[in-house]
């Protein structure tokens, strides 16, 4: 049985905490269907910094990214540019649990799918296996990610440029940004909002969202 979203919750929950304990805002955007072109589930932002991350249960179900053809594509097209590779090391990750001890690991993409153990030999991949050295746990990831120079995500402009990168060279997009959704706040109704670009969605979070404090006794 597969448990995907329900590790992505409890991924997002102890992000959340990590958020309280450092004093940051964080909010998570689903992607929906543009996971596709994204090759990513979700969108992290700290309200200025921005972080791209596919979810899988387990390490036994990487071997499924082989399947998408969109993500050969960026294997095959990251050591074309240099530029484009530095960015996706600091904000486009993959995090799954170990099938043996249950921990909940995360890795660049490109450094734990970009070789020929998940698209074979005849992909053109220069790497035959995973590079573990850059592999981190949950509180190592977070740590990266909270921090005013974080080594787990990019600035807007940054985030901006290769995401749109990622969606019109690597996946073949007409796209050049995400749609993305929230619960709208000027409505007394329960009803969504959609904002039409990451730009969009740093000023929806920096005025609709305020830094998370854990309740003082008494309460």
């Amino acid at each position: 049985m597969k448990h995907e979203q329900e590790l992505a919750n409890i991924f997002r929950t102890y992000m959340v905490s990590q958020s309280i304990d450092k004093g940051y805002k964080f909010h998570t955007f689903s992607l929906g269907g543009q996971d596709r072109d994204a090759g990513a589930d979700y969108l992290l932002t700290d309200s200025d910094r921005f972080t791209l991350i596919e979810f899988k249960y387990s390490d036994k179900d990487l071997i499924s990214e082989n399947k998408k053809t969109r993500r050969l594509t960026l294997c095959q097209k990251l050591p074309t540019r240099p530029d484009m590779e530095s960015l996706h090391d600091k904000c486009h990750f993959i995090t799954y649990s170990d099938s043996v001890n249950g921990f909940i690991q995360t890795n660049i993409y490109r450094k734990q799918i970009c070789n020929t153990s998940i698209f074979g030999k005849n992909s053109g991949l220069k790497n035959q296996h995973p590079d573990i050295s850059t592999r981190c746990d949950a509180n190592s990831f977070s740590n990266g990610f909270f921090n005013n120079q974080s080594t787990n995500s990019l600035s807007l402009d940054e985030f901006e440029t290769y995401l749109s990168w990622l969606l019109t060279e690597a996946s073949g997009s007409d796209k050049t940004t995400l749609e993305l959704l929230v619960k709208n706040p000027d409505s007394k109704e329960l009803g969504i909002k959609r904002l039409g670009s990451i730009r969009e969605a740093q000023q929806w979070v920096q005025d609709n969202s305020f830094k998370p404090q854990r309740p003082q006794w008494p309460f």
